[in-house]
């Protein structure tokens, strides 16, 4: 890759992180508009309710009670007529009436009053007070008899007269609490309207923001995009490269020695060693060729692609069988059921090769932490549909915090140990990849554990024979 090429991809990791600020930034602005459409409605809804209580406790009881004392006045000038005229009532409806008026003003005087409207109120109470001495006066002469009928007509003319003008100041009174109550109604409706208004502003000002940033978003995916893209042609030209560096030399070395053990007899004490280090070779390069196709592929599997667990099992435990003794550990297999599993027999051999390399690397020299000898064994479980490889060892076994992060990249237990801790990584790529899950669990019979994975089993074997 040249060096315009990657002043190129700066190019682009800096207009993305641009984008990536205008991004958060209209992500904000969306919020803060949401927040402060929300507080402000709160804000004048306070208002709003402070204003509706107003107009729930002062304007309209006021009304109400102002228009009880009119009837009840009304009542009492005829209750005192009717007690004047024949058959005569006596004094006992003006007192029922006078009761009614004292209750519906007292329950006026303990409303709150709006600001002038004691004022209004005062020349009102003192002819209220007038009224009630004349009515009184009347009712008590009517209940001892002592009045004639001329004191009786003079009294009630009086007291029809202070309740005239009474009258027409109570209408005034409430008059004016129904233009209060109704100047009350157009301020909610004005505050009603500006909260529409601003929740109206701040949801366009929303609206806006979020196209633009849908627009933004999309503009940043295809520019990223066009970026991963050619990520992805580099990582694969580089896996090409890598492929070939790592090829070129396992050509001649599987040539020299599959030309030395065509120069030796089977009795030879060096064929089974060159046998075994033709399989190693092999070994690799199907690994190789299996990794690479995966990476090709955006580590998705090889379509129609399958391999024999058998095989691939004794390819391993044949490849592993030097390393194992010079760690002094027994590495043996089970007899394997005669399956195939969807996946390419390089990846297989990569996944069982991690797993016992790793078992072996980890379970110590046989002498110290392991219940007897250390011991590895794999051995494969048919479940249905799904084929279940275990790999058993008798090591110090995995602490359960870790029996899921040490399938994350670069995650070891023994940081003295070699490697990037990248095995276990592949190994639970690879598998799920392919439909598969992977774990770890204690050895059930005691110190160690158990590394597993399952595959699908492929049914059409004609097609791995």
């Amino acid at each position: 890759m040249g060096p315009v090429q990657r002043v190129g991809d700066r190019g682009a990791l800096g207009w993305t992180s641009r984008y990536s600020v205008l991004v958060l930034a209209s992500f904000a602005i969306v919020v803060a508009c949401f927040g402060a459409s929300t507080l402000y409605s709160d804000l004048r809804l306070q208002n709003v309710a402070v204003q509706s209580e107003d107009l729930s406790h002062n304007s309209l009881p006021s009304v109400v009670h102002l228009a009880e004392i009119r009837t009840t006045l009304h009542d009492l000038d005829e209750v005192t007529e009717d007690a004047l005229s024949p058959p005569h009532r006596g004094s006992v409806p003006i007192e029922r009436t006078l009761a009614s008026l004292r209750k519906s003003r007292t329950l006026y005087e303990a409303i709150p009053s709006y600001k002038g409207e004691r004022l209004m109120w005062q020349p009102i109470r003192v002819g209220l007070e007038a009224i009630e001495k004349h009515a009184e006066a009347l009712a008590a002469k009517l209940h001892t008899g002592e009045a004639d009928t001329s004191f009786l007509r003079t009294a009630r003319s009086d007291l029809r007269e202070e309740v005239g003008r009474v009258d027409a100041a109570l209408r005034q009174l409430v008059e004016f609490n129904a233009v209060q109550g109704s100047m009350v109604t157009s301020q909610l409706d004005d505050e009603r309207r500006r909260i529409r208004l601003v929740g109206f502003t701040l949801d366009g000002v929303s609206l806006v923001v979020s196209i633009a940033l849908a627009v933004l978003a999309a503009r940043a995916v295809k520019k990223y995009t066009g970026l991963v893209e050619r990520r992805a042609e580099e990582l694969e030209s580089f896996a090409n490269r890598v492929a070939h560096d790592v090829r070129g030399p396992l050509t001649p070395a599987l040539g020299a020695l599959e030309i030395a053990r065509k120069k030796l007899t089977d009795e030879h004490e060096l064929a089974p060693v060159l046998d075994r280090g033709v399989r190693s070779v092999r070994l690799v390069e199907s690994i190789v060729d299996g990794l690479l196709a995966f990476a090709r592929a955006g580590a998705q599997p090889e379509a129609g692609a399958y391999a024999d667990f058998r095989g691939a099992v004794e390819e391993v435990i044949s490849e592993c069988q030097a390393y194992a003794a010079a760690r002094k550990v027994d590495l043996r297999a089970e007899p394997v059921p005669d399956v195939a599993v969807r996946c390419a027999p390089g990846l297989l051999a990569s996944v069982l090769s991690n797993l016992v390399r790793n078992a072996i690397k980890y379970i110590g020299d046989g002498k110290e932490g392991n219940l007897g000898p250390a011991e590895v064994l794999v051995q494969v479980i048919m479940q249905g549909d799904i084929v279940r490889c275990e790999v058993v060892d008798n090591g110090p076994g995995i602490p359960p915090a870790m029996q899921r992060a040490i399938f994350l990249p670069h995650v070891r237990l023994d940081r003295r140990a070699n490697g990037l801790g990248l095995g276990l990584a592949t190994v639970d790529r690879v598998v799920r990849a392919h439909g598969g899950q992977v774990g770890v669990l204690p050895n059930p019979k005691g110190q160690g554990s158990v590394f597993w994975f399952e595959l699908p089993q492929a049914t059409d074997l004609a097609m791995v024979r």
